[in-house]
């Protein structure tokens, strides 16, 4: 498990020397460029708020960044009828090439990640990970709530953990 998180420092590692050469062109830094692509991917998702909490950036990261992308013209603060709460952002039309781009480096990535898997072994590899994410938003959820997380369930897979940890095969 602990080899999982060395791989995932590594995977944000590469992530970033795919982008270095898009940031260098246009000037971006890493945080306005995830902020970018987090709104253009995800248009349900609209408010700071949103990407504080579902890309797990700092706050004043995320200020910082939607401060310079609207600077810069990237980047649109709206209103929604009826609300004039709850600021809204969106892409502009002069973000289109970058967000372009940048989804074009997020799939290249992606295929860095995956080279020389096969289709079953991704298929797979996917199914894993919605798991993974299942147990995440659970044990989020129950944390909130105060509650144990499933202590019997757990008492076992940390076994298996702990003996992954040692370099051993669990039982």
């Amino acid at each position: 498990m602990q080899e999982l998180f060395f791989r995932i420092q590594e995977m944000k590692k590469l992530y970033g020397t795919v982008f270095a050469p898009l940031l260098a062109r246009s000037g971006s830094t890493q945080a306005e460029m995830n902020v970018l692509l987090f709104l253009a991917n995800n248009p349900a998702y609209d408010t700071a708020r949103d990407i504080t909490e579902r890309r797990h950036m700092a706050k004043s990261q995320v200020s910082v960044s939607v401060e310079a992308l609207v600077e810069r013209g990237l980047l649109e603060r709206f209103y929604r009828p009826g609300n004039r709460k709850t600021i809204h952002l969106r892409p502009t039309p002069a973000a289109r090439p970058l967000v372009e781009e940048g989804r074009r480096l997020q799939n290249r990535f992606g295929a860095l990640l995956i080279a020389g898997f096969s289709r079953q072994e991704i298929l797979r590899m996917a199914s894993l990970i919605r798991r993974m994410q299942k147990n995440i938003d659970t044990a989020l959820t129950a944390e909130k709530q105060g509650e144990a997380l499933g202590q019997k369930a757990l008492e076992q897979t940390e076994e298996w953990v702990a003996s992954l940890r040692l370099g051993e095969e669990p039982e």
